[in-house]
């Protein structure tokens, strides 16, 4: 997730009644507009008394992607200020948490506040409104890992004696007998990325990158308080097939182990 919105939002008690949130995103050669408008229950006009708030998008995406990083920033904005039931209007429909919550699809033409907002990434007169916020994200709200997709397709799938080849086969192939095995896993654009217990995607890597990777976390982690190398490597986004057992060897290898709960 996107760094924290600062305290100018934030609400220490739920706020009850559905909130409607407008969303929109926009993308240049170079980088990317989210706008996000929330309007509270009680407004007696669309848009009096609302929370808006532009983003500038300090990295190279497209329309899509700057639209899905505009909902994911409307929700976290929700979420901070004490929304509990949320109605979401916008371009673009996505899975979420809120309960209850309901996604309708906008025209352009009726999303215009949120458009405006995405599309110049800075403050516009919105009736009724005291103060807008402006921020610059210069992160993804998705894992690490996903940013190397391209080069990960071009050519490090293909190598000799690598684990993913045979998945990545018979995922391709839709024939395989080993469905329960093949169902933890999927590919994205000519990656593979493995599905954990939780729902959430890893990206596999080759064994040659699982030791790289290995040796920077374990360099990096090593001595500090805080979860195993193994929980830690799951938060980077990774997933290969020995990654708890190696994990679980480099800690075990490490003298500053039995001086530390971390390693």
């Amino acid at each position: 997730m996107l760094g924290d919105v600062e305290g100018e939002v934030c609400c220490s008690q739920p706020l009850m009644g559905e909130w409607i949130l407008y969303f929109d995103g926009s993308a240049t050669a170079t980088r990317g507009g989210a706008g996000v408008v929330l309007v509270p229950p009680e407004a007696e006009h669309a848009y009096e008394e609302v929370v808006s708030m532009a983003f500038k998008l300090d990295f190279q995406c497209t329309n899509n992607q700057a639209e899905y990083e505009a909902l994911i920033l409307g929700l976290n904005t929700a979420k901070i200020i004490g929304v509990t039931e949320l109605c979401i209007i916008g371009d673009s429909n996505l899975v979420t948490t809120f309960s209850p919550v309901r996604c309708e699809h906008s025209p352009r033409s009726s999303n215009r506040y949120a458009d405006a907002l995405a599309t110049l990434a800075s403050k516009i007169h919105i009736p009724g409104q005291k103060e807008e916020i402006s921020l610059l994200v210069q992160r993804w709200s998705v894992p690490g890992p996903l940013a190397g997709m391209t080069e990960y397709y071009l050519g490090e799938v293909s190598k000799d004696a690598d684990w993913r080849t045979p998945i990545i086969e018979q995922l391709r192939e839709r024939k395989s007998s080993n469905l329960r095995f093949l169902k933890s896993y999927t590919i994205i654009q000519g990656a593979l990325y493995y599905r954990g217990p939780n729902g959430i995607l890893a990206r596999c890597i080759s064994p040659e990158k699982a030791k790289e990777r290995l040796r920077t976390s374990h360099k990096q982690w090593c001595g500090m308080e805080g979860p195993p190398l193994y929980r830690r490597m799951q938060r980077d986004g990774y997933y290969w097939r020995t990654m708890s057992s190696d994990c679980a060897d480099a800690q075990y290898a490490c003298p500053r182990m039995f001086r530390t709960s971390g390693c």
